[in-house]
């Protein structure tokens, strides 16, 4: 056998071996992580030396190694002169955060609505914002934007492209 014949061979071999053999077809599954537990129907109450500070209910709850989700929730938050209500279907808790997301209300004591599809709450600087358009009510007065960001402490309200109706007082 001459070296042409030997290196025909091994070509026609190496052609046959890449089209007739196909690698193994590995089905790989997709990680879905689990809850660490899941609660249904619960109330979480935290206390300060004044008493009652925030409290938070939800339909159902899943704790995860560094978050809460939860669904159709209710936070009360204790902490300022008025007490604030946030109620949205879905949030997530992490690190003082709450993550608010379908049809989002945040209710003050005094009247102070706002309305919107996600917010986001923090509890350490009790700010209260939106990305999303909004809609405010104090009384009978409207305002709508496309985002806001509420600041209880200082009682600020920062918005964009704001309409606002109100009623004079006479």
């Amino acid at each position: 056998m001459n070296i042409t014949n030997f290196f025909i061979t091994v070509f026609i071999g190496f052609v046959m071996i890449f089209t007739l053999f196909k690698p193994l077809d590995r089905k790989y599954e997709k990680f879905v992580e689990t809850p660490l537990f899941e609660l249904t129907n619960f109330t979480i109450y935290e206390f300060n030396d004044h008493g009652l500070e925030t409290l938070l209910k939800a339909d159902k709850g899943s704790r995860f190694k560094d978050r809460y989700t939860m669904s159709h929730l209710n936070y009360a938050d204790n902490t300022r002169s008025y007490i604030s209500y946030i109620t949205a279907k879905d949030g997530v808790y992490k690190d003082d955060i709450l993550h608010l997301y379908n049809k989002v209300v945040y209710i003050r004591e005094d009247g102070l609505t706002f309305q919107s599809q996600d917010a986001v709450y923090n509890k350490k600087s009790k700010i209260f914002k939106t990305d999303s358009d909004f809609i405010m009510f104090l009384n009978k007065d409207k305002v709508t934007g496309t985002s806001l960001r509420y600041n209880s402490i200082k009682r600020k309200i920062q918005s964009k492209n704001v309409v606002m109706q109100y009623q004079l007082k006479e």
